[in-house]
């Protein structure tokens, strides 16, 4: 297959670990995958900091030696003894998608509050889902990935059905990293994605060079050398205007390599 029709889209990203990221990544799937009208051979999930690195040429030859492969990683959250991994999905964490801000001590009043009194009530999830008595694990993944044209449209179309899922991620954290593992290593798409032994953050990312430690790590033209060493086919996160000569570098290299 030759692969000549690729969609990035680009996720807006919501503050607190709800259930608001989902939303938004469903809506564009919609418009993309079913209101375009087009039939795309693969989608990109991305954020507006990340940066592609690869050349044209580069990417357009990436894509079609790896024409089948899903890029999204999974960590099976329900297999594991993790019981920080655990806690994002039975401990239940309501109000994340409260109006108010981020780091506000009423909302962490209420969000934390509010799951602390249920946790020590004894009330909790189970660490899996059951459809049609079928028992399904959760998975914890980057919901940065880049998927087959087939697979995109199997993922929004579970997105938009399976409401246990639906109901059971709504009270989890962060269930943007959740969904589409989940979705995928429960369905035929899992020989082709990449199952990870650990929930590092960095190994969850097949195609992104980043370092999530206590923060986000911020890149500027110090760090060109080790980004543009790693293979990786993006760069995660990229900021004005301490990235500006960074980008520069990134661009003036590729028209190297393409001249």
């Amino acid at each position: 297959m030759t692969v000549h029709n690729c969609l990035y889209i680009n996720v807006l990203m919501f503050i607190g670990g709800g259930y608001s990221q989902v939303r938004c990544e469903k809506l564009l799937l919609q418009k993309a995958i079913i209101e375009s009208g087009k039939d795309y051979d693969r989608v990109f999930i991305l954020s507006g900091l990340d940066y592609l690195l690869y050349s044209p040429e580069k990417f357009r030859s990436f894509c079609e030696k790896h024409c089948n492969t899903e890029f999204v990683c999974g960590y099976n959250i329900t297999k594991s003894n993790d019981q920080r991994q655990l806690s994002r999905i039975i401990l239940y964490h309501y109000f994340r998608d409260i109006p108010l801000p981020h780091k506000s001590f009423l909302r962490r009043a209420i969000v934390g509050g509010c799951m602390l009194l249920l946790k020590y009530l004894g009330i909790r999830k189970h660490p899996y889902i059951v459809i049609n008595g079928r028992y399904q694990n959760i998975y914890y993944g980057s919901n940065w990935v880049s998927l087959t044209g087939n697979c995109a449209k199997y993922v929004l179309g579970e997105m938009n059905t399976n409401k246990v899922l639906e109901r059971y991620l709504s009270t989890a954290y962060a269930p943007d990293e959740l969904i589409i593992p989940t979705i995928i290593f429960n369905s035929k798409f899992a020989a082709n994605a990449i199952l990870s032994s650990t929930p590092c953050f960095e190994h969850l990312t097949p195609l992104h060079y980043l370092h999530y430690t206590d923060h986000i790590w911020t890149y500027d033209e110090h760090d060109f050398a080790d980004i543009m060493n790693s293979g990786k086919m993006f760069v995660r996160k990229l900021v004005s205007p301490k990235s500006n000569k960074l980008v520069e570098m990134i661009e003036n290299f590729k028209d190297t390599v393409n001249s």
